[in-house]
This record gives C-alpha cells, structure tokens and sequence, in this order.
C-alpha cells in the first residue's frame, strides 16, 4: 500500500507541474494537454485502488 501512495504523490506532483506549466505557457497547449490529462487519468485508478480523503486526493499522501 505504501509503495501506491508513493506513485500517487509522485504522480500528483507531476499533474500539478503540468498543469502550472500549461498556464504560464498556454502555446504550448496542444503540445502537452495529452501528457496531463493521461497524469490524470493515472491517478484516477490509483484512486479506484485505495480508499483517500479529499485532502489526500488533492494534496497527496502522508508518507
């Protein structure tokens, strides 16, 4: 179980660097929206894996 929550967090920081990226640099959009939208999509099955909080959902677990 630990090892899943180290890939979510890692997973989630790496969405949220994307996302940040793509606002500072919205002409790069079409270039990477598919790259973070997969991240997304990662985390949403490791979400149907275990259970999590919202807090721990938005800002990843304590390990």
């Amino acid at each position: 179980m630990q090892n899943i929550k180290e890939l979510y967090n890692k997973t989630l920081k790496r969405y949220y660097d994307g996302c940040n990226y793509l606002m500072e640099h919205p002409e790069e959009w079409n270039k990477y929206e598919k790259a973070v939208l997969s991240l997304l999509d990662k985390l949403n099955k490791i979400l149907d894996l275990i259970p999590a909080t919202e807090e721990e959902i938005l800002n990843g677990f304590k390990t």
